[in-house]
């Protein structure tokens, strides 16, 4: 997951860069770093902790420059605990000296799926990784960085058109020199960036909210293979793949991504809705009202009501001081749910309740926010998920790999997986959204027809690339 953010040709980057990031909180919430750029100096800073926290007046006021980049960090790799001390260490942007660019700054959303490989083949030539803590454990944005170094091409366009066929997975970077900012989108897009601008400066950015956030034109996404050189106000294009149709992960649109943000052309708030309206279609039930778990399901069960002309009602009120969950460190997350959600009683004493969310993984969110509602009298809770079963693992930048955290098993049969889902939660019934009906909602057909694909292997174990640490290599 992670978000980036740039800007160049603006005072005052490091202020408009951490706002940026600030809009951008959703995707990562350990830890963040900014690294800016003026004169002949570069200026950082990384720390564990939320945006709003870490990148204070006093804080902003010493990354000087007119370019800077950031990073909201959702580790997938090294450190995933409270210790800020040691997220701030893992966290990006990360620097390296690099002849003859002088100093290089990478932010990295996404994940390699051969880091591993590359790392021990760098190794063989006396490479040393700082960020690689144990076997298991190394920042793939270093091997990046270490695969430029030792490139030979004069320029740095020309290192990375060499570099990046090599790698695997999904990734969305942004490096800064001195001289130049460059933004990068792996050859399926699997992992969004964004081009904005606003007067003479120019932006990059994970998401369209972060752009328009600030008050800026929102220009065009990076295409998949593509790599654009911001360098003295000027933009140039570069390809470094054969061209393929983009592959962006459908959970961006389910879950990820802001409902104030644009994904290939559609608003997702209002794809969303087209989800929920889809899941009335498919799994229709006598209720009195529809709630969403919020704010994930919100939309997804405004939509819902909307076809399935059940009233929507505000049965479940979020405290917005607690962040994601999905995306919290283990130790953090059976706390802050405790938190995160209150029964307004009044609305749901009996009810039949129609409980809509976006999706589920653990289950743990879903089991006490039914019990809740059933303490507070709904006579009925069906659970509807605007989504299908999260079956496999994904290797492309989100920290659910091991399938045995999740509830729904590999190719296991969806009316299974609907009954383990009933006996964990306590619903009274329980239906996901069909891979069909999720496709229809998202690019307007079934997803073996003639429409767009997205990354769907989180749902259906087709991989769109190789998962060589994984598997050697193989592909679905």
């Amino acid at each position: 997951m992670c978000g980036v953010f740039a800007v160049c040709g603006t005072p005052e980057a490091a202020k408009t860069t951490s706002v940026g990031l600030h809009h951008l909180q959703h995707r990562g919430q350990e830890a963040g770093g900014i690294v800016s750029f003026e004169g002949e100096h570069f200026y950082e800073h990384r720390e564990g902790g939320l945006i709003g926290r870490i990148f204070n007046k006093s804080v902003v006021a010493r990354l000087s420059g007119t370019a800077a980049i950031g990073q909201v960090r959702y580790s997938t790799s090294g450190v995933k605990h409270e210790d800020v001390v040691k997220q701030a260490r893992d966290a990006q942007p990360m620097l390296k000296k690099i002849l003859p660019f002088g100093t290089v700054a990478l932010a990295h959303n996404g994940n390699l799926t051969n880091a591993k490989t590359l790392q021990l083949e760098l190794a063989l030539t006396g490479k040393v990784f700082e960020t690689q803590k144990s076997d298991d454990e190394m920042i793939d944005t270093e091997v990046a960085l270490m695969l430029i170094g030792a490139a030979i091409e004069p320029t740095l366009v020309g290192r990375l058109k060499t570099v990046l066929p090599l790698l695997e997975g999904a990734y969305a970077f942004i490096v800064m020199t001195s001289k130049q900012m460059i933004g990068v989108c792996d050859p399926l897009g699997i992992r969004p960036l964004m081009l904005g601008r606003y007067k003479g400066a120019w932006m990059l950015a994970s998401e369209t909210c972060a752009i328009e956030g600030l008050d800026a034109e929102f220009v065009r996404p990076i295409q998949p293979g593509e790599m654009i050189a911001i360098e003295d106000g000027k933009i140039t294009s570069h390809t470094f793949s054969v061209k393929q149709p983009s592959r962006l992960c459908i959970f961006e649109h389910i879950y990820f991504s802001k409902p104030d943000s644009t994904l290939e052309g559609k608003s997702v708030m209002q794809t969303r809705e087209a989800l929920g309206r889809e899941l009335a279609r498919e799994a229709s039930i006598d209720a009195d009202i529809v709630c969403a778990i919020p704010d994930s399901g919100n939309y997804a069960a405004l939509g819902f009501s909307q076809e399935s002309g059940i009233p929507f009602a505000f049965g479940i009120i979020r405290h917005h001081y607690v962040g994601r969950v999905f995306i919290q460190p283990p130790d953090e997350r059976d706390r802050d749910i405790s938190l995160k959600h209150n029964i307004v009683r009044a609305a749901v004493q009996g009810k039949r309740v129609v409980l809509v969310d976006d999706s589920l993984v653990r289950g743990i969110t879903a089991q006490r926010i039914v019990a809740r509602l059933k303490r507070a009298g709904a006579r009925e809770v069906h659970l509807r998920l605007s989504s299908p079963p999260w079956q496999h693992g994904c290797y492309y930048g989100i920290d659910e790999a091991n399938v045995h955290r999740r509830v729904a098993k590999p190719y296991e049969n969806v009316a299974v997986v609907c009954e383990h889902v009933c006996a964990l939660t306590g619903a009274d019934s329980v239906a996901y959204l069909s891979v069909d009906g999720m496709y229809r909602a998202v690019h307007g057909e079934p997803r073996n027809s003639t429409c767009a694909q997205s990354c769907d292997a989180c749902f259906t174990g087709r991989f769109p690339t190789p998962l060589t640490d994984r598997c050697g290599g193989r592909i679905h």
